[in-house]
């Protein structure tokens, strides 16, 4: 990782910094999918918030001789300001094989990913949380499901019919079709078992000794459906899986770089994080100090192009 000269005052050590960058646990795939990375060089700036200029029908006749006609996409912006994270991880001498040697990477990454994955459970958390708070949506993008309606109901409910209409308020409000369905290993269990699904896939002669992801794409009528098994401790001790019962579909833009286009969501994160300080030995706990940071903050750029179910089973 080249480093520039205020990483090189902070004692950014690259190697390790690598290590951190490419470290992508799976059970982060349902925030990454709604919330691709975009970096950025300040912690602060302008988000575009691009309108629907791009759908409009234009005359691009131009006869011989006269003045070509201009266009534009225009767009209005809200202001981001990321956030630092950062957490220690010591390595104790006693744990290290020579105690004069600073610790070779093999026994650094432990420490290292631990972090990681500290900071990354906050990011999932804060993806989850936005995408789940019906208040941040148009009420024509959002259903809380009840009763016989939610898919735990194998009889009554009907998934691909409540898909369908949020595919609808999707185009009705974007022009743009969904190409990501994200929900919870608990909402997937009971997919995999409902009768729809089932029937739906012995229909079309496929396979169900077990119901893949791509299989509940297809009954849904989506590109792709993110399942994560992502979960974290609440207060009280106990289980917590994120996004829980809801499902999100989504239209989001698959190439950040292209960033002109109307999508769900992105994760901002300063350019040449997450890093990795070079360690440095604490007397009092006779271990080496790693330390990992993280400047990020993801935002909703255009709720619209989403549609939240809540409480999709009991």
């Amino acid at each position: 990782m080249p480093m520039n000269q205020a990483q090189i005052r902070m004692g950014v050590d690259p190697l390790l910094s690598a290590l951190a960058q490419e470290y992508a646990p799976n059970e982060y795939n349902a925030g990454n999918a709604l919330f691709p990375h975009v970096p950025v060089k300040s912690r602060s700036g302008k988000i575009p918030m691009w309108g629907k200029e791009a759908f409009q029908i234009e005359d691009t006749e131009r006869a011989p001789g006269t003045v070509t006609k201009r266009t534009g996409i225009a767009y209005s912006s809200q202001t981001f300001g990321l956030i630092d994270h950062a957490l220690n991880a010591p390595v104790a001498v006693e744990d290290m094989e020579e105690a004069e040697a600073v610790p070779s990477i093999d026994l650094a990454e432990p420490s290292i990913n631990i972090t990681q994955d500290k900071i990354l459970l906050s990011l999932e958390k804060e993806k989850a949380d936005l995408s789940t708070n019906a208040a941040l949506y148009p009420a024509s993008n959002t259903i809380t499901l009840a009763g016989g309606a939610q898919w735990s109901d194998y009889v009554n409910s009907d998934p691909a019919g409540d898909v369908e209409t949020a595919i609808n308020a999707i185009e009705d409000a974007e022009g743009v079709v969904p190409n990501v369905c994200v929900m919870s290993t608990l909402v997937a269990r009971k997919l995999r078992k409902h009768t729809k699904v089932i029937d739906y896939i012995k229909g079309i002669g496929m396979n169900i000794t077990k119901v893949t992801n791509a299989q509940l794409a297809d009954y849904l009528g989506v590109d792709e459906v993110v399942i994560t098994k992502a979960h974290y401790t609440d207060t009280a001790g106990n289980n917590q899986y994120f996004w829980g019962k809801d499902v999100v579909l989504a239209y989001v833009n698959k190439n950040p770089k292209s960033n002109k286009v109307r999508s769900y969501g992105y994760t901002y994160q300063k350019t040449g994080y997450p890093f990795v300080k070079k360690p440095w030995f604490d007397n009092d706990s006779d271990s080496f100090i790693y330390g990992t940071k993280d400047c990020r903050k993801p935002f909703l750029t255009a709720v619209s192009c989403g549609y939240l179910i809540k409480s999709a089973i009991a």
